[in-house]
């Protein structure tokens, strides 16, 4: 089984800080194309939490990934955003007789990010294909303003900042990074 490291913005406390509103997950996963020809991949990929600020304007839980190579180290993040949040999850999940099961919320949470996921767990593939997770995933506080950002579509790379801090801490490999 995996273990996940968290970093707080505050070490000192050891639970969530006063600002944080969630943890985001990140995870990578490299691949070798081919040991001659110096192709290498790494997908990363980093979760964002559900969130509803007090103003009520809701943020779906949002995956942003990339594939990184050595001949292209600086693409850009693309964003995915669950169709679903916990509100649609347990209604469809619930009936008049019976409280919703909580596996049945999380999957349909959680659907949009399966072709991701399936595409790096694929152990059936060849070994030329197949990707190995690197390190161990990182989990990272997020806060009301990192969650402004991914409502309006942009990139949270103060997230990201707190996640090439853990990496650096964790001495994950830095190739093309």
């Amino acid at each position: 089984m995996t273990t996940m490291t968290t970093m707080t913005t505050t070490p000192t406390t050891p639970a969530l800080s006063a600002d944080a509103v969630g943890i985001a997950l990140y995870v990578e996963a490299s691949r070798d194309m081919s040991a001659t020809a110096h192709k290498k991949y790494c997908t990363q990929v980093l979760i964002m939490p559900e969130y509803k600020p007090t103003s009520g304007t809701l943020v779906p839980m949002t995956m942003y990934r990339r594939r990184i190579s050595e001949l292209e180290p600086r693409k850009t993040w693309r964003h995915f955003s669950s169709p679903t949040n916990v509100q649609k999850a347990f209604e469809k999940n619930t009936t008049s007789t019976m409280v919703a099961p909580a596996e049945s919320v999380v999957n349909d949470m959680i659907f949009f990010l399966r072709s991701t996921f399936d595409t790096l767990t694929d152990v059936a593939s060849s070994t030329s294909t197949h990707y190995s997770i690197v390190g161990e995933p990182i989990a990272v506080e997020v806060t009301a303003a990192d969650m402004v950002d991914v409502r309006l579509g942009k990139t949270p790379y103060k997230v990201f900042g707190r996640v090439w801090k853990c990496r650096k801490k964790l001495g994950f490999p830095t190739d093309f990074l």
